[in-house]
Order: structure tokens, then sequence, then C-alpha cells
């Protein structure tokens, strides 16, 4: 429910501007500048009267999203003075090797958010935006016949998807129900039936993760009504009372991208708590002792699929593996640097490991979709008065 909103500083009263803008906002010159469906516009604004007063006039097209949330890469001033930075957010599900050489792709470029692979290899479940970047819904590929098809078609956001073990239901996160909240939703993997929901409550849900025996399901917890209380790990039981658990919860640090081991006994975890993301290893339920994996930044982790191996995400984006080995306890290895990803930047996961760790599905960005240098332009008004 994103909404371009103005207030007084002499007033906790505010009313709405626009409903269907996803975007920074800026003021300048009589003018409300923000980006719709990615083209970069300016509105005329009464900043006497705090209201629109005219039909918005497109600057320039394709603007680029630098961030997770809709950071688009452009700024104003009174003296005339606008710079902005164009970039295409098409991407395209390319399959690479463990040496970073490209294999083939799937399905037509877009844009493309999250990628999970199903238990047997042969679909892949993927977040695909709107035009305006505003929701996605869910769509599967299947992998050997290049077909693509729709699973979920509420208006809101559906998104985040993750398969069950035996590959028969997706699992998902949707803000449908409003007010804030996220919750967590289930469908059949075929496409027949209705939403089912899973888990619902006052906070937003991130669902990570299934254990291979189908018990439980692992999501990031946001409480944004507890100030204190940072992203954590939640689970719950996928059968019973479904009564959600902490798992991970803390008030100094944030915990999150939680991935089950393929036995289930073990999570793998990014963390801030040394100051940085780094991925830790933890027992399943939690123990008192963790495992650190990366070395220098890291986030996003995977298992092979015999828990013998973990990849993440480097903290200049590249691709990593450490090898796992469990006993009581979990050590991991020296980690090894296998390609520049080159993916694009989003919340969810921009790639997928294959079973055996030798093939990877990444949502890279298309050629020449790089965000280009940045435009300067003097005297912006003035174009805009001839239209």
């Amino acid at each position: 429910d994103h909404r371009i909103k103005v207030g007084s500083l002499d007033s906790p009263n505010s009313q709405t501007l626009l409903n269907a803008a996803v975007s920074r906002v800026a003021y300048a010159s009589g003018y409300l500048l923000f980006v719709r469906q990615g083209t970069l516009v300016a509105q005329p604004f009464d900043a006497d009267h705090l209201k629109l007063t005219g039909e918005p006039i497109t600057i320039a097209d394709q603007i680029a999203d630098v961030g997770e949330n809709h950071e688009f890469d452009f700024s104003v001033s009174d003296n005339g003075l606008l710079t902005y930075q164009s970039g295409n957010p098409t991407s395209q599900l390319t399959w690479f090797d463990r040496t970073g050489k490209q294999l083939g792709t799937v399905g037509e470029p877009d844009n493309y958010v999250h990628v999970a692979l199903s238990p047997d290899q042969g679909r892949a479940a993927v977040e695909m935006l709107d035009a305006d970047g505003r929701n996605g819904d869910v769509w599967l590929f299947d992998l050997a016949r290049g077909i693509s098809s729709r699973l979920t078609f509420d208006p809101q956001w559906d998104f985040g998807p993750q398969w069950s073990p035996d590959g028969a239901r997706i699992l998902f996160s949707s803000n449908r129900s409003g007010g804030g909240a996220v919750n967590l939703y289930e469908k059949p993997a075929s496409g027949a039936g209705d939403d089912q929901l899973l888990l619902e409550s006052g906070t937003a849900k991130f669902v990570m993760s299934c254990s291979r025996d189908g018990q439980f399901a692992l999501y990031e917890n946001y409480d944004y009504s507890n100030s204190k209380m940072k992203v954590g790990l939640w689970f719950v039981p996928l059968s019973g009372d479904r009564q959600p658990k902490p798992y991970l919860q803390s008030t100094s640090f944030d915990q999150m991208e939680g991935q089950f081991s393929p036995d289930g006994r073990w999570v793998a975890y990014a963390s801030n708590e040394s100051g940085r993301h780094e991925i830790y290893v933890q027992s399943f339920p939690a123990s008192s002792t963790k495992t650190q994996m990366s070395t220098s930044g890291g986030s996003w982790p995977e298992w092979r699929a015999d828990g013998k191996e973990l990849f993440f995400i480097s903290a200049d984006k590249k691709l990593t593996a450490v090898n796992i080995k469990v006993s009581n306890v979990v050590a991991g290895g020296v980690p090894t640097v296998l390609f520049p990803m080159n993916a694009k930047a989003a919340y969810g996961y921009s790639y997928a490991a294959a079973a055996d760790g030798q093939r990877f599905l990444i949502n890279r960005l298309v050629e020449g979709n790089n965000p280009a240098p940045i435009t300067v332009v003097l005297n912006w008004t003035s174009d805009l008065k001839r239209q």
C-alpha cells in the first residue's frame, strides 16, 4: 500500500497525494518529481495549498533502481540542476557452471527478482514484478519444455516462492491482507485450487526454507510494532496447531535468510552481529554454539543437496562455495570464489544451485542493462514550460 503523502511540520496530519507510486519523491521549482513505471516525471505542485495542480510530465525513461527498496537514482535542486541515472531492470534467468561459463537461458528477459528450483530440478519458481515494480506474482517455469505459467493472481504483492520438499506445493508471502502485515500462503504447484492461508499475524513474514521432512517452514520475521526487535528467524509447523516459534531472535542484531540443511539438523543464515553480514551455521533447534562460514562478508546461503557444500554471495557480489564437514558440530573449509555473478540486486534469492552443485541458475542482468553514467541537466524546467 505505497503512497506519497504530504503534511506540515507544524501538524501531525497528512494527506495522500498519490496512491499508485512506489518511489522516492523530491520537490523543486514548483514541481514534485517521482518515478512511475520506471519513468521520471515532474508534476506541478502548489506548495501553499499542498496539492497537485497539473498532469505529470515525462522527464526521462528507465531510471535506475539502485537498491532493494525502489531507491531510484535521481536528484534535483532549486537552481535548475537535475541529475539522474538510467538503467533497465530487465534480467535473464541464465545457467552457469562452476567456472562461470554460460550454459543456457530460461524463458524471456523480464523483471525477475527471485528464483527457486524444484526438488526434482525440473521446474523453477520465480517472482516477476509488474512494470511499476509495485507488485509481483509467482510464475513457474518448466525447464525441459521452456514453458512458463502464472501461479498467483491476487492484485497485491505475492513474492518469495519456496517449494515444499515433495515439490507438490509452493509456499510464498503476500501483503494481500493489508494493514502492513505480510502473511504466509501456499498453493498446489499444479495451479489447481485456491491459495491457502498458512500463517497470519500482525508482523511481516518472508518464507525462506522448508525442512526436507516437511515438518517446518522457516521464515524471516519483521515486527514493526516493536522498535527494539531486530529481524529474526522463526519457524512454523506445517501440520498440527501451526503455532509459530522463534528460532533466532535478538534485540541487538539481525538474523535472516535461513536455510535448512538437507538432513534438517542445521540452519545456515546471515547475521550482522559482527558489524557486517556474515554466514553462520547453527543446529536446529538452536544451541549455544555456531560456526562462521564466510570470512569477508556473505549473504543468501544455499546448501548442496548432500549437505557437504554451502554456497553464498560474497560482499563483492561473487558466488562463493565452502566445504562442510559435519559430526556433532559443523566445520567449514576455506571459502572459494567461483565467479562474479552480475546478478540483479534485489530482495530474495538471485541464484539457485542445482542438486549436485555443478550448475547455477542466476537471475542475471541482461547485457547492456547496467546503470549508465549519470546524466546532468541544466535549467531542466525550461523544457517543461514549453510543454
